[in-house]
């Protein structure tokens, strides 16, 4: 009898301490996020258009704004540049994370990549392409923008 009251403890002691998230997957993304800072990586064959792109990178004031995540996928973006609020949605794919928007275009999702520590949130943007079209001769080999945000 013993036993059995013992494997029980423990099993609700278990599913007890689980976490939502461990239960919604993904979601733990779920919240507001504040800005904090922009780093960026990038890297040419150019020492002065590889300072003027990480200067364009840092000072994207567009991305300097506070985002939400909530659990109905949602996500909301508070743009400092107009001060207005935008939002789209989000979903997973496996551990990808895609963020869509609709504008006068369509829709489009774009994969971010992501890394999430508690309450810190950095989201990878990789402008490669974007840079590549506009520094073409640079050989823009790479061009990322690490934004972190914390809860």
């Amino acid at each position: 009898m013993s036993k059995i009251f013992y494997l029980l403890l423990v099993s609700l002691v278990f599913f007890a301490c689980s976490s939502d998230d461990d239960i919604k997957g993904n979601d733990s993304i779920v919240g507001k996020w504040s800005y904090q800072k922009i780093t960026v990586e990038v890297n040419t064959n150019d020492p002065a258009t590889t300072v003027e792109i990480k200067e364009k990178l840092l000072n994207d004031r567009e991305r300097q704004g506070g985002i939400e995540f909530t659990e109905d996928l949602v996500y909301k973006y508070y743009d400092p540049l107009d001060s207005k609020t935008y939002s789209g949605t989000y979903y997973f794919e496996g551990n990808k994370l895609y963020v869509c928007f609709t504008d006068k275009e369509g829709k489009e999702c774009d994969q971010v990549a992501y890394t999430l520590n508690g309450n810190l949130l950095d989201i990878i943007h990789d402008e490669t392409e974007w840079m590549k079209r506009e520094y073409p001769n640079a050989n823009v080999t790479s061009a990322k923008q690490k934004i972190s945000y914390f809860r």
